[in-house]
């Protein structure tokens, strides 16, 4: 008897302990929350409550790399498909996208409203998914960020999230009892069950995607069939909650670990517990087989990973079912977009009517997408779909006009077409759209415009040396911008020869001493000659003679200085029309030489500006501007003329240099709607 006793015991002993060595362990500063094989097997990744993301090299059992971000923590940790990135879901309500090689965040998504408790990708690599507790499954896309759709349904937190094998499902289960099946093609719900009676804490899709595991608080273990949506099997022999679950690579095993200190290994066909596997002193927060199925991970709030060697099991690696939902992005010959989006167009109305085209593929839906999320319509309370108006062009192409209502500042646009109901995806690259509001602008920025514009100089040899060109008053344009762009339009001009001079000069820039914000903006046109010396730069006044001429060279350096410290906001028009010679040491200076010597003067300071210099014999800088006031040298098509556009009309007629620092409001704006 006690002999037959003694090989009983040897015999449990052998079955539960020998057949399953553990190859090695590793102790951490914190708890472990979870762990993630890479897609090749070589690399492990963990997460603690330590906030930090550790990468092992499951071979050697050493440490590669640590992600830390310096936040709240992670919680939840995936790899990409090709193993290069990492998705970590945080406390901090934000999806971190990892570059395994460098360690650093490439890519940041913030949409959830409170802390995350998983955070998956998908079989494809294009889609993340991410959960918590704030009861919405958000699905990204992962390139850019955007907000592909919300996932409702649950009541209470979301604790764990799979994608089915073929990409085309999302399963889910939390606190609120219920396992749920989305359609991630349409974002349907196709399955809702109370599967347990206390929350469910873990699931997993088995890797032909026909059954899914949840795990929960009432310590059972459940199987269901995704082809007919019912029970399949009941596994029952944990003691306590069931905190994460793992189908090895070929489906035919499940490792499971909880709040019972104990991982259980179960044979899938038979339903039963094949071997338990004891060491930990603490609840276990996640199991993982590795790729190839010849070890098993198990990470534990009592500070572990330990590595087991399964390889007895004969378990084998099985090839996944190819993802059914095709995505396609930044395909050029797909959408075309015009180059003043491509560029970064400036806005200055709310309401803007998009439109680009795209290529005739029979798409049955279009999207826009404004800073990542998806554009609705609002009829009073009520958010609609927001297609865009239709029009084929017969050349192979649709044009497609969105109706959208931009943020203030910087909008990041992007267009979304499907087909072949839902399952094939085509996305544009991204670009912007900046909108001011000019009604701003017109309570805080008043104008002030220089117009120095001589009719000729009165020394008679140096009138020679001067082109007179033929002035027009800018003023009556001007002055329709009261109200519009600007509180208040003042307009200085200056075309007498014998008044001008530096002192009388001085005396009009004093002027700008009354109360003058950083919000104004200020206009310098300058005509003339104007003159270098000693690396300075200088305008001659139109009382210059060539014997004492020294006496009526304006200083450059006086203008930008008094300029820059009354407002934030410049704008420099220089024309050239004199080539003086035998000036004594002072040289006749070329358009580029004078732009690029204010340039770099006022590079360094606090303000933005724009510097626009060409030599111009014929018109008036004055004539020029009028010109340029129309509908048909809008090139961006925002209703307004920017000082890139001055420059473009001018640059039609004569060589231009044209320089800018910063955002500057726009020339002029016009009353009437258009679009692109």
């Amino acid at each position: 008897m006690k002999f037959f006793i003694q090989i009983i015991f040897f015999l449990i002993y052998f079955s539960v302990f020998s057949q399953t060595k553990e190859k090695f362990l590793k102790w951490q500063d914190k708890p472990v929350l979870g762990i993630a094989f890479s897609p090749d097997g070589e690399k492990l990744a963990s997460v603690g409550a330590d906030k930090k993301i550790k990468i092992w090299d499951i071979n050697k059992g050493e440490l590669l790399s640590t992600l830390y971000d310096n936040v709240s923590g992670e919680v939840s940790i995936s790899f990409s498909p090709d193993g290069k990135n990492l998705v970590s879901g945080s406390w901090d309500q934000s999806v971190k996208i990892w570059d395994i090689n460098t360690g650093e965040v490439i890519r940041r998504f913030n949409g959830h409203e409170k802390s995350l408790r998983a955070a998956s990708y998908s079989p494809t690599g294009k889609f993340i998914a991410s959960a918590g507790w704030d009861k919405e499954i958000i699905i990204w896309y992962e390139p850019t960020g955007l907000e592909l759709m919300r996932l409702q349904g649950h009541t209470q937190c979301i604790r764990a999230i799979d994608y089915s094998p073929d990409g085309k499902f999302l399963a889910s289960g939390g606190y609120d009892l219920y396992l749920r099946i989305h359609d991630i093609s349409n974002g349907y719900e196709v399955f809702s069950f109370k599967g347990h009676k206390y929350p469910i804490e873990a699931l997993s899709y088995s890797p032909d995607g026909k059954f899914i595991a949840t795990g929960g608080n009432d310590n059972i273990i459940k199987l269901w069939d995704t082809q007919t949506n019912k029970l399949a099997k009941t596994l029952n022999g944990h003691t306590d909650g069931v905190y994460s679950v793992s189908f090895s690579p070929d489906g035919k095993y499940l490792a499971s670990g909880g709040n019972d200190f104990s991982i259980k290994i179960w044979d899938i066909q038979k339903g039963i517990c094949i071997r338990t596997l004891t060491g930990h002193q603490l609840t276990i927060k996640s199991v993982a087989f590795s790729p190839n199925g010849k070890i098993l991970v198990s990470a534990s709030a009592d500070k572990t990973i330990r590595v087991w060697d399964v390889e007895d099991l004969n378990i084998s690696s099985t090839k996944r079912p190819i993802p059914t939902l095709s995505f396609n992005e930044n395909d050029t010959s797909i959408f075309k977009i015009s180059k003043h989006l491509e560029n970064g167009l400036e806005l200055y109305e709310r309401d803007y009517k998009l439109k680009l085209q795209v290529k005739n593929l029979g798409f049955e839906n279009y999207k826009v997408y404004v800073n990542k999320k998806e554009h609705f319509k609002f009829d009073g309370s009520e958010k609609k779909p927001n297609p865009p108006i239709v029009k084929d062009l017969g050349n192979g192409y649709l044009e497609l006009t969105f109706d959208i209502y931009l943020f203030p500042d910087e909008n990041e646009i992007q267009i979304y077409a499907d087909k072949n109901n839902h399952a094939e995806f085509y996305v544009s690259k991204p670009f912007f759209i900046t909108y001011s509001n000019l009604q701003n602008y017109a309570k805080i920025s008043n104008l002030f415009f220089f117009d120095i514009n001589p009719i000729g100089y009165t020394d008679k040899k140096m009138n020679k040396m001067f082109s007179q060109t033929n002035s027009v008053d800018i003023q009556t344009e001007l002055s329709k911008q009261k109200g519009v762009l600007f509180k208040n339009v003042s307009y200085y001009g200056f075309p007498e020869i014998e008044n001008l001079t530096p002192t009388t000069l001085n005396t009009k820039f004093k002027m700008l001493e009354q109360p003058i914000s950083s919000n104004d903006v200020i206009i310098v046109s300058l005509t003339g000659i104007f003159l270098k010396n000693m690396n300075k730069q200088y305008f001659l006044l139109p009382n210059a003679g060539l014997k004492d001429f020294e006496t009526s060279v304006y200083q450059i350096d006086s203008l930008l200085d008094v300029l820059s410290k009354k407002s934030n906001n410049l704008f420099f028009l220089l024309n050239n029309t004199g080539s003086p010679s035998d000036l004594k040491e002072y040289e006749n200076t070329l358009p580029e030489e004078l732009a690029k010597y204010i340039f770099v003067k006022l590079f360094d300071k606090k303000i933005q500006f724009s510097i626009l210099s060409f030599s111009n014999t014929t018109n008036s800088i004055s004539e020029l501007l009028k010109q340029c006031i129309s509908n048909q040298h809008d090139v961006n098509q925002n209703n307004a003329i920017e000082f890139k556009e001055i420059n473009n009309y001018i640059s039609k007629f004569v060589k231009t240099n044209y320089s800018s620092k910063g955002k500057l409001i726009p020339f002029y704006h016009f009353f009437e709607t258009s679009s692109n």
